[in-house]
């Protein structure tokens, strides 16, 4: 009886305790179309302010405790107005990298920043970071992009949702302090990118400080609970299926992670690229999650100024029949909006004010 009880605080020692051999970092399925949520390198790359904003809902179904993801991020290089071509990434009518903007030997400067907000059951936290990159040639066909980002994690644990004794909701456990716990550390994070007309690769890593994070006064078992790096390896390449007209394109890309004390994770990508006209496009995709998950996605823009992007994860392990509505499968659906600000063909940014 007395293990019975202890139950729920077993539990979430153990959620807190595998925080240091678990992805600590947000996941998302639609980076391929965000890649600077990954990668500092990518911070000021476009030839425009780059906005967005998102919302993930993971494991859609339970009723309580699925995480839930909200997210805003922005970069910029402050010589937007000279035109340097954005990453293949991105999808759009106009991502094409000009020969004379590769051939380009000025450094190029980029600022951005990005916020977080993620919780799961009890937990959750907030993600602030600023970052900057350095953009430059490195040969006729080839630029590189070098970047660092740096900002603070709050984590926050709501006790009251964690009752010790299910027959008597008052109880109180000592590792349990208070109604909340929380948690602030520092974290950095830096990356490399390096791309062409119709390549891109990119390298990153986070938390490389791998920060302790301490929610109670009381040592369990001589257990830590710490912050682990992160790694991220991608890359995409651009086919033209229209014999180099630029209406239809083909966009294979691949996304791994790793990370201390788990498996690594390995995305493989394809997306078709529609180009309507010079203002319009629609795009559509699969993506599968090694042992994870498989995902479509659909998005299309508005106009040059703004793009709309979903998709839908159908979870592949036995989670799945662990929903308490089996139809919708505990899947996963992210949607995200964006916004692009001061293309130096159209200036939106003085149109806008």
């Amino acid at each position: 009886m007395k293990l019975i009880k202890n139950i729920p605080t077993i539990a979430c020692v153990m959620l807190l305790v595998s925080l240091a051999h678990a992805q600590q970092r947000p996941q998302f399925t639609q980076y391929m179309v965000n890649n600077y949520l990954l990668n500092p390198a990518v911070t000021g790359a476009y030839e425009y302010a780059d906005l967005r904003v998102g919302f993930r809902n993971q494991w859609t179904g339970f009723d309580t405790g699925s995480p839930r993801t909200f997210f805003l991020s922005g970069h910029v290089s402050p010589q937007f107005n000279r035109p340097k071509g954005p990453l293949p990434t991105i999808g759009t009518s106009d991502y094409g990298v000009k020969r004379e903007e590769l051939q380009d030997r000025r450094a190029k400067h980029g600022f951005g920043g990005m916020l977080f907000y993620d919780e799961t059951g009890p937990l959750s936290r907030i993600m602030a970071y600023g970052s900057y990159a350095l953009n430059f040639s490195l040969t006729q066909q080839l630029r590189a992009s070098v970047g660092v980002q740096g900002g603070l994690i709050r984590y926050q644990q709501n006790n009251s949702e964690l009752v010790p004794d299910p027959l008597n909701p008052t109880s109180i456990d000592p590792a349990l302090d208070g109604n909340q716990s929380s948690s602030l550390v520092p974290d950095i994070g830096a990356g490399l990118l390096v791309y062409s007309k119709k390549l891109y690769v990119g390298f990153s890593s986070s938390q490389l400080l791998q920060n302790d994070l301490s929610y109670s006064n009381i040592n369990i078992g001589g257990a830590t609970n710490r912050l682990v790096r992160h790694y991220f390896l991608t890359g995409g390449y651009r086919l033209s299926l229209d014999k180099g007209k630029g209406k239809i394109d083909f966009i294979p890309s691949i996304l791994v992670k790793m990370l201390e004390g788990a498996p690594a994770s390995v995305d493989v990508n394809g997306r078709f690229v529609f180009n309507l006209n010079s203002d319009n496009h629609l795009w559509t995709g699969l993506s599968y999650r090694y042992d994870d998950a498989a995902a479509l996605l659909v998005g299309m823009s508005v106009s040059k100024l703004m793009d709309i992007n979903f998709s839908y994860d159908y979870p592949l392990t036995g989670i799945r029949t662990q929903s308490n509505d089996p139809s919708l499968n505990a899947g996963t659906f992210e949607i995200s909006l964006g916004l692009r600000l001061s293309n130096y063909r159209r200036p939106y940014l003085h149109n806008l004010f």
